[in-house]
């Protein structure tokens, strides 16, 4: 009897397991996923080139460039977010071709989003966060000046803020009637957009200098066979000029040019990146400068120049997340790097959100957008990251705190 007993005791809990098992309630062991690890890449050109004055300048600039090599790292960050999900805002709906949003903030804390939509220049739009954070949107365009009618060059609207905090949209173009060219520019003077502006001033790049005007960069002051094929102008915070620009001669590549006094003598031109990317200087707290290009950025310091290019993918994966290239590359007041990654066309990668925790550590990317492609990105004072982006032809915005 009581090896019967034993017998159907044994039976009864080979049943039970069974049923818990056909269940569910057993969890399996499920294998951790394995990252591949990062191939090795070659670093951008470091090359640099000590200045030399411009033919109307009899001092020489004596600034000579000092490479600091870029750290190295054997392990991917662990990092995890803890801001998900992010839910972006629609700011313009049922657009369908609304593209190139630019974000600025200015000095009371405003933001203000421009994109253009379509293909024209003058179908443009503009939006304005207001208190709780709804967007109101609103006509925003450069086409009259002086009782006159203008054409904004292709690709020309370029949304600022000036030195005393003011959101400025600022282009060149032309006049319709008479044919004369210009700088245009209106700012915000926060309550309503003043009135448009015309400079008599035309060329290839435009910044403001830390007085409150604007400059404007000629290619003739560039290179002297004037084969400059694109450019991007930036003045620091002690009126140093920095101008980058596009050539196919002698060979492609990103050039840029430093001059202490007002243009009217360059540093000897020095390359900075073989592939294309020409964006706008990104000033920290200190006066330091940011240039990026593809998947490296380097950095600016007034008493050195350009220090030697620094490669993210050793701390971010880009190839496990589908990243292809930086987008946009901002510092925070405390100096550390929050950057924009994303694929290079539509149907990519999307759009992802990472940040430069140490020199040695970032964070994990945060995705913004699965099908996004041009963005922008601003950092408040207290290190709040602002977001604004196109997707399927709307524009969104979003905020990763």
């Amino acid at each position: 009897m009581e090896n019967k007993m034993q017998f159907f005791g044994l039976v009864g809990v080979l049943a039970s397991i069974f049923f818990l098992a056909g269940c569910g309630s057993i969890p399996l062991p499920v294998p951790s996923p394995s990252l591949t690890p990062s191939p090795t890449y070659t670093a951008l050109p470091t090359n640099m080139s000590t200045p030399v004055p411009g033919p109307t300048q009899t001092a020489a600039l004596t600034r000579t460039p000092t490479l600091i090599p870029s750290p190295t790292r054997t392990s991917m960050p662990t990092v995890t977010p803890t801001r998900l999900p992010l839910v972006p805002v629609k700011v313009r709906e049922d657009c369908h071709g609304c593209a190139y949003p630019q974000l600025v903030m200015d000095a009371q804390g405003t933001l203000h989003l421009f994109w253009c939509e379509g293909s024209g220049e003058t179908n443009v739009e503009y939006a304005q966060m207001k208190a709780g954070g709804k967007w109101v949107r609103q006509e925003l365009s450069l086409s009259e000046a002086a009782n006159e009618s203008w054409h904004v060059f292709s690709g020309g609207n370029k949304l600022m803020r000036n030195p005393m905090g003011q959101a400025c949209l600022a282009a060149f173009g032309t006049n319709y009637q008479t044919g004369e060219l210009a700088l245009l520019v209106r700012c915000h003077d926060g309550t309503s957009w003043r009135d448009t502006q015309k400079l008599s001033t035309i060329g290839c790049a435009f910044a403001f200098a830390p007085d409150g005007q604007l400059r404007v960069l000629n290619a003739e002051q560039l290179s002297e066979n004037k084969e400059v094929m694109d450019c991007s102008f930036t003045i620091d915070y002690n009126g140093g000029y920095h101008a980058l620009w596009w050539t196919n001669e002698p060979t492609a590549g990103v050039l840029y040019r430093f001059s202490a006094d007002n243009g009217e003598s360059w540093s000897a031109a020095e390359k900075l990146a073989d592939e294309y990317s020409l964006p706008d200087l990104q000033p920290d707290a200190q006066g330091y400068l940011y240039y990026w290009a593809k998947s490296a950025y380097r950095r600016w310091v007034p008493t050195k120049g350009w220090e030697a290019p620094v490669d993210v993918r050793p701390y971010v994966d880009f190839r496990r997340y589908g990243i292809e290239e930086i987008k946009r590359l901002v510092p925070a007041a405390d100096g550390r790097l929050r950057v924009l990654g994303g694929g290079t066309g539509m149907g990519s990668s999307g759009i992802y959100y990472f940040e430069q925790l140490s020199d040695e550590e970032w964070s994990v990317p945060i995705l913004v957008s699965q099908n996004g492609i041009n963005a922008d990105l601003v950092i408040d004072a207290k290190g709040v990251a602002h977001i604004a982006f196109d997707e399927w032809g709307n524009i969104y915005y979003v905020a990763v705190r």
